[in-house]
């Protein structure tokens, strides 16, 4: 989608892999002031989890959009109507690799409380 995150050479890990970064360094990426790199300089913006009604209006007009954990990430995918964190629509890889699944399928209740969520201006 044109908004490569981090490598770990850019990030400071090694620098000759070409890798993008992981989990934590991920999470850290977006929500860590301190950063090596912020998201926040690479055009990425957070939205509130209590406003999700901009989260669909960003993901509808072909805006980049991730929801992030500590220890997780996701796309959220376009093209939808979102009425409630749970049922975002997202894409992803991990221990559930799908390209079309509610967020709490995903990401576990459990973590409804942490998840952060973030588009590219």
């Amino acid at each position: 989608m044109g908004h490569p995150f981090p490598t770990k050479a850019q990030w400071g890990i090694n620098p000759r892999d070409p890798a993008t970064i992981g989990m934590p360094d991920l999470w850290r990426y977006f929500t860590d002031a301190n950063a090596p790199i912020r998201a926040a300089e690479q055009g990425w913006k957070e939205v509130a989890v209590s406003n999700l009604q901009e989260l669909e209006r960003y993901v509808n007009s072909g805006k980049m959009a991730v929801v992030v954990t500590p220890d997780h990430v996701a796309v959220v995918r376009p093209g939808q109507q979102i009425t409630d964190l749970a049922n975002i629509r997202i894409a992803q890889a991990g221990a559930i690799n799908a390209n079309d699944i509610p967020l709490v399928r995903g990401f576990g209740r459990k973590r409804l409380g942490i998840i952060r969520i973030f588009v590219h201006d």
